[in-house]
């Protein structure tokens, strides 16, 4: 069996589960101003788990998971369970995941063609970049490869 986390990653990983559940209640967004007033208005994760308009075409009530799975991770790591490792990676990995859907929700509503051609040919020169370094570190060293594949000489 596993065993569980040292005192210090226990300790880590609660305090990283109470910063989900603390910044649950901090401004998350910024409201613009209604015309004619300069008053802005910032909406905590509580306000948008309540309100009625949701978040790009999702449920708002969707956003009290945060906390709860703040709340989850910190006791899973405050009590010393074994599985704190694999809880912590299923919760980053599921708020990242919901907040890339989240903000490419927004990108596509939000622009049009031709910063998504640009955004596209981003991607695709940095993979072809990254490409290209590895087949020249490929080929860098294949020379020494064969050196050290070529029997010694008495």
């Amino acid at each position: 069996s596993q065993p569980p986390p040292p005192m210090w990653m226990r300790a880590l990983l609660g305090f990283a589960g109470l910063s989900l559940l603390v910044g649950f209640f901090l401004p998350w967004v910024r409201i613009p101003a209604v015309e004619g007033s300069t008053e802005v208005h910032f909406d905590s994760g509580l306000d948008l788990a309540f309100s009625a308009t949701g978040i790009e075409g999702t449920p708002a009530i969707v956003v009290l998971v945060v906390p709860i799975l703040g709340a989850l991770l910190s006791a899973i790591a405050f009590m010393g369970l074994r599985y704190a490792a694999q809880t912590a990676i299923g919760v980053a990995v599921g708020i990242l995941g919901y907040a890339l859907y989240v903000l490419g929700s927004m990108f596509v509503q939000n622009t049009s063609y031709g910063l998504w051609v640009v955004s596209g040919g981003t991607f695709v020169t940095l993979l072809l970049g990254v490409a290209t370094w590895m087949l020249a570190r490929r080929n860098n060293d294949a020379p020494a490869l064969a050196k050290d594949a070529e029997p010694a000489k008495k």
